[in-house]
């Protein structure tokens, strides 16, 4: 990770794929959510929290809890 965030502070872009929420809250400046081939989500993690979250948390566990709320079902 430290030398991806070398070359991205370096002006670099660059996409990765992930399952884990808190990498991508820890890696990503932008964070897309698909489920099922629809495209759930497209911000910043803080818009994630923001936008999904419950309370006014920003760890990871904030980031956890609103990817959850994101992607359950209704009901």
């Amino acid at each position: 990770w430290g030398w991806l965030g070398e070359l991205r502070g370096g002006g670099l872009a660059l996409m990765f794929s992930t399952q884990s929420v808190d990498g991508a809250m820890r890696h990503g400046g932008r964070i897309v959510v698909l489920a099922a081939g629809k495209l759930l989500f497209a911000g910043s993690p803080a818009d994630l929290v923001r936008e999904h979250g419950i309370g006014d948390g920003h760890d990871a566990e904030a980031a956890e809890l609103a990817f959850i709320r994101l992607v359950e079902p209704p009901g």
